[in-house]
């Protein structure tokens, strides 16, 4: 009877520590998941290129509309995961598009800077990923 009183207890301290560590693992860092990272890039976005208030509703305008464009691309079953790629990719380009064309000269070149940047840090992250 004693070396099942100690088993059960034990079975459930180790349970419990491999819980902890599944969800620390599987917990975003820095208490952001992908959707809270999207926001931020749009905070950044909005305040490193100054953008007017106008500007502004624009791109809450544009960024809603794809958002549907991209649910809807999503939940279409009668497309192939390579036509879902392909239709997706052409839905980011006309985003980037439309963004465009409500900007400055001076917030496009500020943009493009931007991006080359990010696009750098990612591939910076991918090859650290990759070495680990």
């Amino acid at each position: 009877m004693k070396i099942h009183s100690f088993r059960i207890p034990s079975l459930l301290a180790l349970t419990f520590v491999l819980g902890l560590g599944t969800l620390s693992y599987a917990a975003p860092k820095n208490g952001a998941g992908k959707g809270a990272a999207k926001g931020n890039r749009i905070g950044k976005m909005v305040k490193e290129l100054g953008l007017t208030d106008t500007q502004k509703t624009q791109l809450k305008t544009i960024l809603a509309d794809s958002k549907t464009q991209r649910e809807a691309l999503q939940a279409n079953t009668a497309l192939t995961v390579a036509q879902r790629q392909t239709q997706t990719r052409e839905l980011q380009k006309a985003t980037r598009e439309k963004i465009s064309d409500i900007l400055t000269p001076e917030q496009k070149e500020k943009m493009a800077a931007m991006r080359k940047k990010e696009r750098a840090e990612r591939k910076k992250e991918g090859a650290a990923k990759a070495r680990a």
